[in-house]
């Protein structure tokens, strides 16, 4: 009889504590990506350049990093802007883009770069948000 209420009691403190460390893990909240720091100030067309080189190398010192992306502007839409180099800079819906820029005028931007696509030859960058010159 003691071993059983020893071995419900250790099921239900297991369940407990997984319980917790399941609802925690979820429910983290989202990082801040306007307020984070920066890892890396760079050019688009150098960017684009160190991904054209060697993918590898340049996923090793900018994947998953948040940078400060200064560059012209090649291409607008909705919720996204192409800078030169093919660089493109994805924003989520609470950012918008100002309907005041335009081709070719010179930007900054931060965001987290995710990556280069092969396919498309761009390197793409998510959470952005516009920054002063």
């Amino acid at each position: 009889m003691n071993n059983k209420k020893i071995l419900i009691g250790f099921t239900l403190f297991s369940a407990i504590v997984i319980f917790a460390i399941v609802y925690f893990s979820f429910n983290k909240p989202h990082k801040n990506f306007v307020k984070a720091p920066l890892d890396y100030t760079i050019q688009s067309t150098e960017l684009f350049q160190k991904y054209q080189v060697d993918v590898s190398n340049a996923n090793t010192s900018f994947l998953d990093k948040i940078l400060l992306i200064k560059g012209t502007i090649k291409e607008i839409s909705s919720n996204m802007i192409i800078l030169d180099g093919n660089i493109v800079c994805s924003f989520n819906p609470p950012q918008t883009i100002d309907p005041i820029l335009k081709l070719t005028d010179k930007i900054s931007i931060k965001g987290r770069c995710i990556g280069y696509d092969d396919l498309l030859e761009e390197v793409r960058i998510d959470n952005c948000s516009f920054m002063q010159n």
